[in-house]
């Protein structure tokens, strides 16, 4: 069962909108709707079945609007605490997560210092990587990728760079 409420003009062109929030227009905030009408406050329920078929209305102001404005607001208070639940869990996982990265980065970054030290030129990486030194150039020329120079200004890459490219060469391929 789909919850539906009716505006004056949904109801004369026989088009519902789906909503629950009491007094939220699903239009832009001109406060007006497609129709050019001001949205009104006061509403019917209109309860629809999944093929849109009509099977309750419960006028505004009557017991059963009550009721149901009621269930909403229960509702809406249920998700809202839960959501904020959901993100308190969150928030937990990611400083859970945090503290345990602080605690492998003493050792990951002398590893990485480590990979990133040993330098190799374009011939060494044009064979890891499987294609001609002179497509290597190409890319550079590109802008594709970006070289490390060393002190005679030729280009070299790093362990991390060749991984990267690795990487970006196999995403390309696909």
């Amino acid at each position: 069962m789909i919850l539906m409420k009716t505006t004056p003009c949904a109801l004369g062109a026989g088009l519902p909108f789906r909503g629950i929030q009491r007094g939220v227009a699903p239009w832009p905030s001109t406060g007006s709707t497609p129709c050019g009408t001001v949205f009104p406050l006061q509403k019917d329920f209109v309860f629809r079945n999944k093929q849109g078929e009509i099977i309750a209305v419960c006028p505004y102001g009557s017991e059963e609007h009550l009721r149901v404005e009621q269930v909403l607001e229960i509702l809406y208070e249920a998700d809202r605490r839960r959501l904020a639940k959901l993100l308190d869990e969150r928030e937990q996982q990611k400083q859970v997560i945090e503290s345990r990265i602080e605690e492998c980065d003493k050792k990951i970054f002398r590893k990485v210092v480590e990979r990133s030290a040993k330098r190799y030129n374009m011939t060494q990486v044009a064979r890891v990587l499987g294609v001609h030194r002179e497509t290597l150039y190409y890319w550079i020329k590109k802008g594709w990728i970006k070289p490390k120079h060393d002190y005679r200004n030729y280009p070299v890459f790093t362990v991390l760079d060749i991984e990267s490219m690795m990487k970006w060469k196999n995403r390309v391929k696909v």
